[in-house]
């Protein structure tokens, strides 16, 4: 029951914040592009793991498919995925992985719902890419969407991934950049310029959004 009562908090805070947030959006002609190139409308987003609350905040108007841990901590950001609408998808790199995989998989290419991933997630380390997102994109021929989602002001918290909350009422910037497919052979070779590549991407879009802070 109290834990129940916690993870219905715990969402009710972060509904709260965001109705605060004023969203911008960059580059969203670059969604369009992927979604358009997909025969079910399925494409991939990816974001950096500090951004993870307002990353869910910012895609509010279609459902996505969201891989979550299934850890104690992750049952708090499932539950509020679905009270937000999408789609809770459980597993991680440590735990649960394939099945995670195979589901978001089905989602993609059965009903074109798009799947969003913290490429670095859950546990790091910072800015790390894991591959499963190359390997999602190339099963779905679904093209990869690198933003960032930076606001104007924040506290920084003391974690791995050094998160991200938004302060009320603060701007955030939503910053996409062009979309890539994923046409080479998944070797040891290719997987790591792709890491490098995607890393290089989702630092130039938060850089773009801190540009366009900074004016």
């Amino acid at each position: 029951m109290i834990f129940n009562i916690t993870l219905w908090l715990t969402y009710l805070f972060i509904k709260l914040f965001s109705l605060t947030y004023r969203f911008k959006q960059l580059n969203q002609h670059y969604v369009d592009i992927a979604k358009n190139s997909h025969e079910k409308g399925g494409y991939l987003i990816a974001i950096w793991h500090q951004n993870a609350i307002a990353g869910i905040l910012s895609q509010n108007k279609k459902p996505h498919s969201i891989i979550v841990s299934r850890s104690k901590d992750g049952e708090f950001v499932a539950y509020t995925c679905k009270k937000l609408g999408h789609i809770p998808v459980r597993g991680s790199s440590h735990r649960g992985g394939h099945a995670a995989m195979l589901e978001m998989i089905s989602l993609l290419s059965n009903e074109g719902i798009p799947g969003a991933i913290t490429v670095d997630g859950p546990k790091g380390p910072l800015k790390s890419i894991k591959p499963g997102i190359f390997q999602i994109a190339k099963q779905t021929n679904c093209m990869i969407v690198p933003y960032s989602t930076t606001p104007a002001k924040f506290w920084e918290f003391n974690s791995w991934d050094k998160f991200r909350l938004p302060k009320p009422f603060t701007t955030i910037i939503v910053s996409y950049g062009q979309p890539f497919s994923i046409t080479d052979d998944l070797t040891d070779e290719n997987i790591v310029k792709m890491q490098n590549y995607l890393a290089n991407e989702l630092d130039n879009c938060e850089e773009k959004a801190q540009l366009f802070l900074s004016k």
